[in-house]
């Protein structure tokens, strides 16, 4: 069995070097090798879990782990491929979801694989899409809505999708709010609009900033007076001459949407006296009025406002 498996573990890594002389269309296209080597994955990755709790069988653990590592790594190549070459990123996220529902509910993995290939997926995805020549029709038609990020999604029945989704965001984005790069970071604003379709992406950008900002002793004065570098683009909306009801209705719509989803993650954080204590913060602040920092401030209060009033009228519709 062992000699098998070094065998196959070889063929694949030479496989791996060298993709790159193999076209992206044969690889991701409906019937390429993309749904082989997604279900060698998948088999390989349920051997690591049969064997790793096996001390007698180490060694086959160990090459079912090398052989799941240079099939990440392939993956990983298509991907990229993918994503950057016109073509084949239909087939590839088509083929990726089929993958991924096929083995959903597999009854010996807990919903675990799924995961497993959704991380590897948005480790390489988040650094690659915003340089995409084919990002627009990727966000638009072919990332799967089940995957992204609503109340809606996350209390379906596939809710793992969504979820993973939101992991992987959090863990990306947080540390980009902490460690934030010089000018306007406008790949995690484009992410931010996408991953979440439903929100005001200005007043959901305040929110995360506010939750993932490294703070002190006074946490609304270590927020305000940190770079806040995205969440500066709203959606692009088309209306009439005359549509200022509709225009309106939209917008309310969104804001609803976002406190709705804040309270909904983050309802420790945000509950009516810790938001209370942040207002108190904010008010006992004091700036230029014509300052930068004043600005934030008063976004702050407004966002914290929206926040308690949600709550309050929420909870009196839902005693």
């Amino acid at each position: 069995m062992i000699d098998n498996l070094v065998t196959a573990s070889k063929l694949i890594s030479d496989f791996d070097n060298f993709l790159s002389n193999r076209s992206s269309i044969f690889i991701s296209r409906i019937d390429g090798i993309l749904v082989t080597i997604l279900e060698w994955h998948f088999d390989s990755w349920k051997k690591e879990a049969e064997y790793i709790n096996s001390d007698a069988a180490l060694n086959t653990w160990a090459t079912y782990n090398s052989l799941s590592r240079s099939l990440v790594s392939i993956l990983e190549k298509i991907e990229i491929r993918a994503i950057s070459e016109r073509l084949s990123a239909y087939s590839f996220f088509k083929i990726l979801d089929a993958h991924i529902m096929s083995h959903i509910n597999e009854p010996t993995c807990t919903n675990n694989y799924c995961e497993t290939v959704l991380d590897d997926f948005y480790r390489v995805f988040f650094s690659h899409i915003s340089d995409s020549a084919d990002k627009h029709n990727i966000w638009r038609h072919y990332f799967p809505l089940k995957w992204k990020v609503s109340i809606a999604n996350l209390t379906s029945d596939e809710h793992i999708l969504p979820y993973t989704t939101l992991n992987n965001y959090l863990s990306y984005s947080s540390d980009r709010i902490a460690n934030p790069i010089d000018g306007m970071d406008y790949n995690l604003d484009e992410i931010t609009r996408n991953i979440f379709p439903e929100v005001d992406p200005i007043l959901w950008s305040r929110i995360l900033i506010f939750m993932y900002s490294p703070y002190g002793e006074n946490r609304a004065k270590s927020v305000i007076e940190r770079p806040w570098n995205f969440g500066v683009f709203g959606r692009t909306h088309v209306f009439g001459k005359d549509s200022v009801s509709g225009r309106e209705s939209v917008f309310k719509t969104e804001e609803a949407a976002t406190l709705e989803l804040a309270i909904f993650l983050f309802e420790n954080e945000l509950s009516t006296d810790n938001i209370d204590q942040y207002l108190e913060e904010l008010v006992s602040l004091h700036y230029d009025d014509e300052s930068e920092y004043e600005s934030k401030r008063n976004r702050l209060i407004s966002l914290f406002k929206s926040l308690k009033r949600y709550i309050v009228e929420n909870m009196a519709s839902n005693p």
